[in-house]
């Protein structure tokens, strides 16, 4: 079983997206999608749940909230017959709220850190700058919100006017027609936050609360959760109890490994795609996986029952 991860689509990076790496050329994504097609067979999160999977099986998941997935991919998916799932954070879709991510994205590559560090030191004090990485998705909520303020500011705009300008993110009418072009639409917490970060309190919020706005948007239930940047140590016992609570019957990982070997029965791994080749796409798929658990000396992972 493979399943492939798909952020963003344009032709050119969008403002906000200029340094995060994620964004698909349209022309590729469709040379991608045909391969796959041709290669795979591409299943919908049901098949995945339900255990009943075809050989070659392949699921196409897409993450985060923009607006692209509605104007470029999901026409593209749904002129293959092709179905997907995208995990979506609710905060960019229903308010004015911008992910830090897209904030330090605007100060630009080797000027970014700079500035990053200067804010922790701002709002945390020079000594919390000092002895954390320069990433503010590392600090807890509070702190990480503090600081994205302090950089919006240093950008000479207001959270609201930013998430207006960048024009990135799906609006609650776009996210309730996916479904009905064959998009399931999932958890991808409520505002884009690492889980390790978080405490109980937050834990429900950022994972049951943001279950409730989704179902709340499509009118359908939520059944699987795929957490920020993919972590395996953001899937802690706690926030893995959360998730299992909610009702969420798959949750997914990144790292690019294969799901011959899974940590329990319903999480699975994801390889990240962005704008490889249809070859370079078969080479992630089909070798690097491998390659991967072998070079970083993973242990061992209890088998999954067979699906």
């Amino acid at each position: 079983m493979k399943v492939v991860t798909y952020h963003h689509f344009a032709s050119a990076d969008a403002a906000g997206t200029r340094h995060l790496g994620i964004t698909t050329h349209p022309g590729r994504f469709a040379a991608q999608l045909d391969y796959l097609a041709a290669a795979y067979n591409v299943v919908p999160l049901d098949r995945l749940i339900s255990g009943e999977l075809p050989a070659r099986a392949l699921l196409i998941t897409i993450d985060d909230a923009y607006q692209s997935v509605f104007e470029i991919a999901a026409p593209m998916l749904a002129q293959r017959r092709l179905p997907a799932v995208l995990f979506v954070n609710p905060r960019p879709v229903s308010e004015a709220f911008v992910p830090v991510d897209h904030v330090v994205g605007l100060l630009g590559g080797p000027r970014a850190e700079s500035v990053v560090r200067e804010a922790i030191g701002e709002v945390a004090g020079r000594e919390a700058a000092a002895s954390v990485p320069p990433n503010p998705n590392a600090l807890s909520p509070g702190l990480r919100e503090a600081v994205k303020q302090h950089l919006i500011a240093e950008l000479g705009t207001t959270e609201p006017a930013l998430h207006r300008d960048l024009r990135l993110f799906l609006t609650p009418d776009q996210v309730r027609q996916l479904p009905g072009l064959g998009i399931e639409v999932a958890n991808h917490t409520l505002s884009h936050t690492l889980c390790r970060t978080l405490s109980a309190g937050e834990r429900h919020n950022e994972i049951a609360i943001a279950k409730d706005a989704i179902e709340a948007l499509t009118g359908r239930p939520v059944r699987a959760f795929a957490f920020p940047w993919g972590q395996s140590g953001d899937a802690t016992p706690a926030v893995l109890d959360v998730v299992r609570a909610c009702g969420h019957q798959a949750t997914f990982l990144m790292h690019g490994l294969d799901n011959e070997t899974r940590p329990a029965p319903d999480i699975w791994y994801r390889s990240l795609v962005t704008s490889e080749t249809p070859a370079g796409l078969q080479i992630a798929l089909r070798l690097k996986p491998r390659l991967r658990r072998a070079w970083r000396g993973l242990p061992a992972l209890p088998k999954a029952p067979s699906v």
